[in-house]
C-alpha cells in the first residue's frame, strides 16, 4: 500500500509528464478508496466509475506506466490509434459516424420525404457560428454550425395538446455514437409510420423532438481527428481568437463541458472552474449558447420525458445525479421506467447481459447535467443512457448498439399511456390555468425539486406515478384549492379534468399568542404562502390583518425570530376571517453561546467568535480559517430528537457561507437510525449575508431523528466555509382556533406511520378532535385491499392503529409498497409505507 504523500507525488508527476504523450483508455480494477479519492481530487479524465468494481481513465503512456508501477490490476480498454481507426476512412466518415454536414443533409431529407409528420427547426447558433457572426476570428470559419432538431408528430406545425419527448446526442464531442443512436431511433419511427401500429400511434399522440448533435463544434474537433479525446465545446477561454488543445489529448485552455453547464445544481461536483480540464463547467450556469438553446427548448414545450445519449458504460441513469446518496421525490417511478428500458437493451460486450439502471450518481456524481435541470426545474423524467463499452466503438458495434436501443425508445414515449395521472385544469370560463399539481407521499419526499405545474397553453398536466392511491391537490393563487383521492392503474391512464372555482376577495385578521403564557406575540410575521402578498407583522397586542387575500384553502406561516415557526392549512371564506394562532418556544435552541461545542463532531468543526447572529459565537466547519482540502467531516446534534406526540415539527437556523465551486459542498442531513442519512439542504457557492433556513420535519412525525451538518471535499480547493447560528427545533400541536370560520383538517390529521420501512409491525398515527370511530383500509400497489379495521376512540387526541403486515385472514403479505387510508367523520386521508422482509 502506498502512503498518501507518495501516492500524491506519483499522481502529480504523472500529470506533469503527460503533456506530450499519446493517450489510451484504461481500466483499473479493485483500486483502494485512497487512490480513488486522489484520482477525483486531481481531476483525471474519468470515463467511467463503478464503485467497488473499477474506474476507467484516459491516460497517456507515462501516466499508464506510473499506475502500473503501483502494482494495480490495470488493462487497456481502447487506444488512441484504435479510436482513430474507427473514425477514419479515406473520407473520414466510415459508415456509422457521420459528420455535421451529413447529419444535417439527412435531417433535411427526412423533412422532405416525411413532410406530413416532420418539421425541421433551427434552434440557434453554436458558439462557433456566433464567433463567425461577430467577426471574432478566421480560425472559426469552419465552425458555422447550428443546433438543428426535427420534430415528429401527426401535426408537426402545430403545438398540440400532446405530451412531448426528446432524444439528444453528442453533448460530449468524443461520443459520436450518441448521434448515430439518435438518428437510428428517428429513422425507425419515420420508416415505420403507417406500417407499425404502435409507432403510428406514438407519433399520432405525441410530439417527439430529435436533436442528434448538441455540440457540433466539439464533435468536428473529434471527427477531424484534431483531438479524438476532446469532450468540450470550443469556448475561447483565453481570448486568443483560436482553438487551443494541449497536444490533442482532451485537455486544453479552451472549451466548456456542456453537460456540466446546466443550471439546476450547477458547479459543485465532478466539475471544475479550472478551464484546462475536460469537466470545466463555464463561468456560470447556461454560459454557453448550446445549453441555453436546450433550456429554451425544454422550457417551451410540455416535455414529459426524454433521453440524452452518451458513451459509455451500458447504463440507464436517472435523477438525482448531482450528489451521492441523494434521492428524488419521484424516485420509485423514475427507477421503474429505467428498469423497463434497461431490460430491453442488450450489451455489446458479448456477456449477454442487459444495461444496468440506477441513479445518476451511481456512475459518479456530477453537477450541472441536462437530467438535473430537466427534472429539477420542469419535472421531466430525464434519462442518460450510456451506450456501449468504449467512447468510439467500431462500425459493427454502432449498428448493433442502434438496434439494441430501439425498444427502449418506445417504452419511454409510451409511458404516459399507463400509470399516469393526466387532465386539463381550467377556470369556470374554460380558460387554461397554470396550477400546481401536488402528489402527497411523492412531492414531500426526497431532495426537493421545483413544483410541478400544468402548462399555460392548454392547462394540461402529466404525473407519472406508480400504481396505487394518492391524495392529489390542485392549487393556483386566486382559485379555490381542490384535493382528490385518486387511484392510479397499472395499464391505463387516469384522466381527471379539474375546474377551479375563482376565489372571492377576503380579509384575514387575528392574533398571535404565546402558547405558554397566552400573552400577545409582537413582531411575528404572518405570511400566506404562494400568494405573492408581502408578510404582515403583528403589533404590540399580537394583532395582524391581511386585506387582499383570496377565499379557499390556504397555507399560512407564522414566524417569530427566536420563537416558533409553524405552518397551518386554513380555509378562508368570503368576507372577514378571524383566527388566533399560538406560538410555543423552541423545543431545542442552540445559539452556540455557551463557550463549548456540545455537538458530536469529526474534523475541525467548532465555534467562531467573529461571525454570529446572536452573540457571541456561531458554529463553523473551519472556525480558524479556510477549510482543509481533501477532507470530510460532520457535526451532529448530540442526541436523537423525539418527534412523537406532535402534529407539526420543523427546524430552522441562520447560515452564511463561502464554498469554492470545485467539488466541495456542505449539507444539512437527517436520519432515523444515525446510519442512513438524507440531505434536506445542500450549500454550495457563496452566500455572504446571513439567511434563515426553515425546513419542515413533518415527514418524520412519530419517529426519532438525528440531525447533522456534513462537510465534503475530495479536491485540493479551499475556502472560508459555512457559519451557522440560532439552531432551533420546534414541536407543536395544531394550536389555532377560528373565531369566525373553520380551520381545515384540524378535526382529523394523519401523522404518518413508524417505523417506515418496517418489518413486521408498524404504527399508523393520527389526531382526532373528538371521540369517534376511525376506519383503516390498507391497499397493495395494485390497488387491491389487503386489510381493514374499524376502531373506536373515547377521547380526542393522538392515537394509533397497529398493522402486523398480515391480511384479514392473518396471512403474511409480501414485501413492497402499501397505501393506507384512514376515514373519520367523512374525512379521508392516505399515506404510503414500505414493508421489507
Amino acid at each position: 500500500m502506498f502512503k498518501k504523500g507518495l501516492l500524491l507525488l506519483i499522481l502529480i508527476s504523472a500529470m506533469v509528464l503527460s503533456l506530450y504523450a499519446d493517450r489510451q483508455l484504461v481500466r483499473i480494477t479493485g483500486a483502494e478508496k485512497q487512490l480513488i479519492d486522489q484520482i477525483f481530487k486531481n481531476n483525471y479524465d474519468i470515463a467511467l466509475y463503478r464503485p467497488n468494481h473499477f474506474i476507467d481513465l484516459v491516460l497517456d503512456e507515462n501516466q499508464f506506466n506510473q499506475f502500473q508501477n503501483m502494482n494495480l490490476n490495470i488493462q487497456i480498454v481502447q487506444t488512441e490509434s484504435q479510436m482513430k481507426e474507427n473514425l477514419s476512412s479515406q473520407s473520414r466518415d466510415i459508415p456509422g459516424y457521420r459528420n455535421y454536414s451529413q447529419i444535417i443533409a439527412q435531417l433535411n431529407q427526412y423533412a422532405s420525404n416525411y413532410s406530413d409528420i416532420c418539421e425541421l427547426h433551427n434552434l440557434g447558433n453554436s458558439l462557433g457560428a456566433d464567433y463567425i457572426a461577430s467577426s471574432y476570428g478566421t480560425a472559426y470559419n469552419d465552425f458555422n454550425h447550428q443546433l438543428i432538431a426535427l420534430k415528429v408528430s401527426d401535426n408537426p406545425n402545430i403545438e398540440e395538446d400532446e405530451p412531448s419527448f426528446y432524444f439528444m446526442g453528442a453533448h460530449h464531442a468524443r461520443e459520436p455514437l450518441s448521434t448515430e443512436v439518435t438518428m437510428a431511433v428517428l429513422d425507425y419511427y419515420l420508416s415505420n409510420y403507417n406500417i407499425d401500429p404502435e409507432i403510428t400511434d406514438l407519433i399520432n399522440t405525441s410530439q417527439i423532438w430529435f436533436l442528434p448533435i448538441v455540440n457540433p463544434n466539439g464533435q468536428k474537433i473529434v471527427l477531424d481527428q484534431e483531438d479524438v479525446w476532446w469532450r468540450k465545446n470550443i469556448r475561447d477561454n483565453n481570448s486568443n481568437h483560436q482553438f487551443d488543445t494541449y497536444n490533442q489529448y482532451g485537455y486544453g485552455i479552451d472549451g466548456v463541458d456542456l453537460n456540466r453547464n446546466y443550471g439546476f445544481g450547477w458547479g459543485y461536483f465532478s466539475s471544475t472552474d479550472d478551464i484546462t480540464y475536460p469537466t470545466y463547467h463555464g463561468t456560470e450556469a447556461f454560459s454557453e449558447p448550446e445549453t441555453m438553446i436546450i433550456k429554451n427548448l425544454i422550457d417551451s414545450h410540455s416535455f414529459v420525458a426524454g433521453i440524452s445519449y452518451h458513451t459509455y458504460g451500458g447504463l440507464v441513469l436517472h435523477p438525482w445525479g448531482s450528489l451521492p446518496n441523494v434521492y428524488s421525490p419521484d424516485g420509485l417511478a423514475l427507477a421503474d421506467l429505467a428498469n423497463q428500458m434497461a431490460e430491453t437493451i442488450l450489451k455489446t460486450d458479448g456477456s449477454n447481459q442487459h444495461y444496468d439502471p440506477g441513479y445518476g450518481w451511481e456512475l459518479y456524481a456530477a453537477s450541472g447535467g441536462l437530467d438535473e435541470y430537466a427534472y429539477g426545474q420542469n419535472s421531466i423524467f430525464g434519462y442518460t443512457i450510456e451506450l456501449a463499452e468504449e467512447f468510439i466503438p467500431s462500425a459493427s458495434i454502432v449498428t448493433q448498439t442502434c438496434q439494441n436501443n430501439l425498444e427502449a425508445s418506445k417504452i419511454i414515449v409510451s409511458r404516459v399511456k399507463k400509470s399516469c395521472l393526466t387532465g386539463l385544469i381550467k377556470d369556470t370560463d374554460n380558460n387554461p390555468i397554470v396550477a400546481q399539481v401536488y402528489v402527497e407521499t411523492v412531492d414531500n419526499t426526497g431532495y426537493p425539486k421545483q413544483p410541478y405545474l400544468s402548462n399555460a397553453q392548454y392547462g394540461r398536466y402529466y404525473r407519472l406515478l406508480m400504481p396505487g392511491l394518492y391524495n392529489v391537490t390542485f392549487s393556483a393563487w386566486g382559485y379555490q384549492t381542490q384535493t382528490f383521492l385518486i387511484s392510479i392503474d397499472t395499464d391505463q391512464q387516469t384522466v381527471l379534468d379539474i375546474t377551479l372555482e375563482p376565489s372571492e376577495a377576503c380579509t384575514v385578521s387575528g392574533y398571535v399568542l404565546d402558547e405558554t403564557t397566552s400573552l400577545p406575540v409582537p413582531q411575528a410575521s404572518v405570511t400566506l404562502l404562494n400568494s405573492g402578498i408581502e408578510p404582515v407583522f403583528t403589533d404590540e397586542q399580537g394583532f395582524f390583518m391581511i386585506e387582499e387575500a383570496c377565499s379557499g384553502e390556504q397555507i399560512v406561516r407564522i414566524n417569530k425570530a427566536g420563537g416558533d415557526k409553524v405552518q397551518h392549512i386554513i380555509t378562508l371564506n368570503p368576507g372577514n376571517n378571524t383566527f388566533t394562532f399560538t406560538l410555543s418556544p423552541a423545543f431545542i435552541s442552540d445559539n452556540f453561546d455557551n463557550g463549548a461545542l456540545t455537538w458530536a463532531k469529526t474534523g475541525s468543526w467548532g465555534l467562531n467568535s467573529n461571525q454570529f447572529v446572536s452573540p457571541d459565537n456561531s458554529l463553523a466547519d473551519s472556525p480558524s480559517g479556510n477549510y482543509t482540502p481533501d477532507s470530510q467531516s460532520y457535526c451532529r446534534f448530540p442526541s436523537a430528537i423525539d418527534l412523537s406526540e406532535c402534529s407539526n415539527a420543523s427546524v430552522s437556523f441562520m447560515a452564511k457561507h463561502q464554498i469554492a465551486l470545485k467539488g466541495e459542498y456542505i449539507a444539512f442531513e437527517i436520519s432515523t437510525d444515525a446510519i442512513n442519512w438524507q440531505a434536506l439542504k445542500i450549500f454550495t457557492g457563496n452566500q455572504p449575508d446571513w439567511s434563515e433556513y426553515y425546513l419542515s420535519l413533518n415527514a418524520y412525525l412519530g419517529q426519532s431523528v438525528w440531525m447533522r451538518f456534513v462537510y465534503n471535499n475530495n479536491y485540493n480547493s479551499t475556502s472560508d466555509g459555512i457559519y451557522i447560528d440560532n439552531f432551533q427545533v420546534f414541536k407543536n400541536s395544531n394550536s389555532v382556533s377560528a373565531n369566525d370560520h373553520n380551520v381545515n383538517s384540524l378535526s382529523f390529521k394523519v401523522l404518518g406511520n413508524y417505523p417506515n420501512p418496517f418489518n413486521p409491525d408498524t404504527h399508523i398515527r393520527f389526531q382526532i378532535e373528538q371521540a369517534g370511530t376511525v376506519d383503516l383500509n390498507i391497499y397493495n400497489i395494485k390497488g387491491q385491499k389487503v386489510y381493514s379495521q374499524k376502531k373506536s376512540f373515547s377521547n380526542a387526541g393522538i392515537h394509533q392503529i397497529n398493522w402486523s403486515g398480515k391480511d384479514n385472514e392473518k396471512h403474511p403479505t409480501g414485501s413492497g409498497i402499501y397505501f393506507y387510508r384512514l376515514s373519520y367523520q367523512g374525512i379521508h386521508q392516505t399515506g404510503k409505507m414500505l414493508l421489507i422482509k
